[in-house]
C-alpha cells in the first residue's frame, strides 16, 4: 500500500472541497457542462392495473399513467436536461 504524506492528503482534500463548492454554487449540467437554472418538469405517476391472476384481490403490476404532476427542478439552459 502506498503511503502519502499528511500534506499531500490535505492538498487533495482541499482541492475536492473547492471542486465541490464550485459545482454546488454553479450547478453545472452533468451532460454538457451548461448552467443549471430553476425550472419545472413533469413527474410521472403510476397506476395499478387489473389483478394479474384469477383470485387476486389487488393489482400487482403498476404502469406509467395517471395525470402526472408538475414539479420544481434544475434545468440546463443549453441541453434541457432536468434534475430534481
Amino acid at each position: 500500500m502506498t503511503e502519502y504524506s499528511d500534506e499531500a492528503v490535505a492538498a487533495v482534500r482541499e482541492a475536492l472541497k473547492r471542486t465541490t463548492a464550485l459545482v454546488t454554487a454553479k450547478q453545472l449540467c452533468r451532460h454538457c457542462g451548461g448552467r443549471m437554472l430553476p425550472g419545472i418538469a413533469t413527474d410521472q405517476t403510476y397506476v395499478g392495473g387489473t389483478p394479474d391472476f384469477p383470485g387476486d384481490a389487488h393489482a400487482s403490476t403498476f404502469s406509467a399513467g395517471g395525470p402526472g404532476k408538475v414539479i420544481e427542478c434544475r434545468k440546463c439552459e443549453n441541453c434541457g436536461w432536468s434534475v430534481t
